[in-house]
């Protein structure tokens, strides 16, 4: 993974979009490479597991990959976590030219995703057990 951080908005349309930020004003989010955040969930033998994919988010409308976006329109915004910026970048790897054509990652992939970061949960410190 580089050191480039990559922001998550969430806009009043309700779509969540991770991506880089270029410069931002009052008015406007200049981004760069968006992708659409969904979440997905499956009823499973263990019950009910969450996952989440990547997809274009502005394509197959329009091959530009920078966008303004209005201030008006953003919600919230925060620091994509390590994991989610290693799915990002896999992500943008695996886009071929194609703009509605999105590879996601193998299982071993996603595997290996998930190790990671379990490894960086555990190393977080715990929080403090007193009661305010």
């Amino acid at each position: 993974m580089n050191d480039i951080s990559y922001t998550i908005l969430k806009l009043t349309n309700g779509d969540d979009i991770i991506c880089e930020m270029g410069q931002s004003g009052t008015e406007l989010y200049e981004v760069q490479n968006p992708l659409q955040i969904i979440t997905t969930r499956q009823v499973t033998s263990k019950g009910v597991q969450e996952g989440i994919s990547l997809a274009r988010w502005a394509h197959p409308f329009t091959e530009q990959n920078y966008f303004s976006i209005s201030a008006s329109s953003v919600v919230t915004t925060a620091k994509a976590s390590p994991g989610m910026s290693q799915y990002y970048e896999y992500i943008l790897r695996r886009t071929d030219d194609s703009p509605d054509t999105l590879i996601g990652p193998s299982d071993e992939d996603l595997e290996e995703l998930l190790e990671e970061e379990e490894e960086k949960f555990l190393e977080l410190e715990s929080p403090s057990k007193k009661f305010h």
